[in-house]
């Protein structure tokens, strides 16, 4: 039976990125075309389809299999659904944004539909008609709201917020926020109250504290308070390394397990907390009502580091246009074998790829807006996509909050499940002790002496918490702190030196007391030790050592990292004294450190 095929053209005075970047978001675009949410379950066998997918459509219950989305950005989009019940058999969408010479872009619109039944065809004509003039019409709509620079698909939905739970919860959020970071906290609540559903039910501080120009840590530090205040919840996320969507959702990191699975990659994910755990908000629901569908399942916006997407059939081919832009990228095969991509100049216009058990050859030299062929060699219909890898996350890693000290002091109890070690790729870790404490609580008695480490820690707590870093723990007269950046870490021994040289100056009692700073970067593991994040393995026994081989008002440091910071100019008040091998325990060769000591 001969298919239903609907098409309009719509030329828009907008530039096709723009369009691109609104028609992408399939999800708003079904929800202001008046498309039904979804309800999604995942399922297995031999075909690309990776979820079957319910919603109501023509007034009718209707379940249909969700191929993978095929595109090419910022040219084409294609969506194929098969439906296991109702008028169709199957059901295409696609749209192409042609560049036009005056800056302006011509839509072209097509809907195909093959009907189950001949009687059905003036039904599903009808009803094709119909939907393809709404999507015409959002698309000029579209296009209007970009010429006024206004949101693509103004008006949204009014928010269902309760006015009374929000005022409460600001004030209360207000009420515990420094001075200076008061305005954050009424944009913040503005944000809750005003933006539309899709904004606000994934909230993520580094995006916003990039859109509000806000220091990182404290657009995260606010978001913290609010969830204390209410007006927020505090989400973890699992994050798939390929596709970079959600693969499972916790309320708690005692949730957390070491692996998770991507249904859609169908990968199996080594959690991560500085890669692939990702900490969200979203308003309480005391607070605010959304309406999070979902709309849709897949595409374009929920992956913007895929350039392009396409279905490899059984024992068939599948061809992906490679972008213009040089740089790196990885293709990308469903079940996790990959290839390296280099897109130069010097590549050729054409290469071929066997997708077996590996992709064959492993790594590529292809010239831009050249094509990759990919064979399937396995006989499975999967997707393959193109992934570019200078992508910049915005993701508010759960290492990086675990090192914020509005976290530490606010969320204690949000701890890893007892026994559950999870890797850090990378924390920079600093370690600090007293030289001649033991005599000063000879010289002082216990109480005084205990009162004078009492107040040196909290001096040096607002030197690590200035520097955007946390207290792990203490040990004695020692702190163990945490940094997410080398840089943070290397300018905070020095601040913490100086900290502590006012420290005693104020103090008639303090003796030849002083301060020993050792800091190491590295992976390790983080782990619930006594109800706290805490940190073990190799990277922390150098820097506690690394400490060990510091005298008094010295920084003791891998070698590596101080010429890395005098590079950089991350030494500011301090200077290198010497470079020595350090005779490390547990270590078999010496280990290459640098001796530093702040400027008077």
């Amino acid at each position: 039976m001969k298919p239903l095929l609907a098409t309009r053209e719509i030329r828009c005075s907008s530039p096709r990125d723009a369009l691109w970047g609104a028609l992408a978001d399939t999800a708003q675009l079904n929800r202001a075309v008046g498309n039904n949410a979804l309800v999604s379950e995942p399922i297995e066998g031999d075909s690309a389809g990776r979820y079957l997918v319910e919603t109501r459509l023509y007034g009718i219950r209707m379940v249909y299999e969700e191929e993978p989305f095929q595109w090419n950005r910022p040219e084409r989009l294609s969506i194929t659904r098969k439906f296991h019940n109702g008028p169709a058999h199957d059901y295409t969408y696609e749209h192409h944004l042609t560049e036009l010479a005056d800056g302006e872009t011509l839509v072209s619109l097509s809907i195909r539909i093959a009907p189950r039944h001949a009687f059905l065809w003036p039904f599903l004509w009808v009803n094709t008609r119909g939907i393809a003039n709404r999507l015409a019409q959002q698309v000029r709509r579209i296009d209007a709201n970009l010429q006024r620079k206004d949101s693509p698909y103004h008006p949204e939905k009014k928010p269902a917020l309760d006015t009374l739970a929000h005022a409460r919860t600001k004030a209360a959020l207000l009420a515990e926020l420094k001075p200076s970071d008061a305005d954050v906290g009424e944009q913040l609540a503005r944000f809750v109250a005003s933006f539309p559903d899709e904004k606000v039910s994934r909230i993520r501080p580094f995006e916003l504290a990039g859109d509000w120009e806000v220091p990182r840590r404290t657009m995260v530090s606010v978001c913290l308070q609010a969830v204390l205040a209410g007006m927020l919840d505090l989400q973890w996320e699992v994050i798939c390394p390929s596709c970079r969507t959600v693969a499972v959702q916790l309320s708690t990191l005692s949730e957390l397990k070491s692996q998770s699975h991507c249904h859609l990659c169908d990968i199996t994910i080594d959690v991560d907390l500085d890669r692939a755990v990702e900490a969200t908000f979203r308003p309480s629901r005391a607070v605010r009502k959304l309406d999070e569908g979902p709309y849709c399942i897949g595409g374009p916006f929920r992956t913007p580091h895929v350039v392009a997407q396409t279905k490899l059939s059984a024992g068939g081919n599948a061809q992906l246009a490679v972008p213009e832009s040089p740089g790196r990228y990885r293709l990308f095969v469903r079940g996790g074998s990959s290839a390296s991509i280099e897109v130069s100049r010097e590549g050729k216009r054409v290469v071929e790829l066997e997708a077996g058990e590996a992709l064959q050859p492993a790594e590529v030299c292809i010239a831009p807006q050249g094509s990759l062929v990919v064979h399937d060699r396995l006989g499975q219909e999967r997707h393959v996509k193109l992934e570019h890898l200078e992508w910049a996350s915005l993701a508010t890693t759960a290492h990086y909050v675990s090192t914020v000290h509005a976290f530490r002091r606010m969320f204690s109890a949000d701890v890893l499940q007892p026994g559950l070690q999870v890797k850090v790729t990378r924390a920079a870790l600093v370690f600090t002790d007293l030289t001649g404490s033991a005599a000063m609580y000879t010289r002082l008695g216990d109480a005084s002496a205990y009162r004078f480490v009492q107040e040196h820690f909290a001096s040096l707590e607002k030197v690590i918490e200035n520097h955007d870093g946390s207290i792990v723990k203490t040990i004695g007269d020692a702190i163990m702190a945490v940094f997410a950046e080398e840089q943070a870490a290397v300018k905070a021994t020095i601040a913490m030196q100086q900290a502590f040289g006012e420290f005693i100056r104020e103090r008639v009692d303090a003796g030849d007391v002083e301060l020993c700073v050792g800091m190491f970067a590295g992976p390790c593991y983080l782990v619930n030790a006594n109800k706290i994040l805490d940190y073990f393995g190799q990277t922390v026994n150098i820097a506690n050592r690394l400490q060990c081989q510091s005298e008094g008002g010295q920084i003791v440091l891998p070698s590596a990292i101080a010429e890395c910071a005098q590079k950089h100019g991350w030494l500011e008040g301090a200077r290198v004294i010497e470079h020595f091998p350090a005779h490390l325990k547990g270590l078999s060769e010496p280990f290459p450190a640098a001796r530093l000591v702040v400027e008077s």
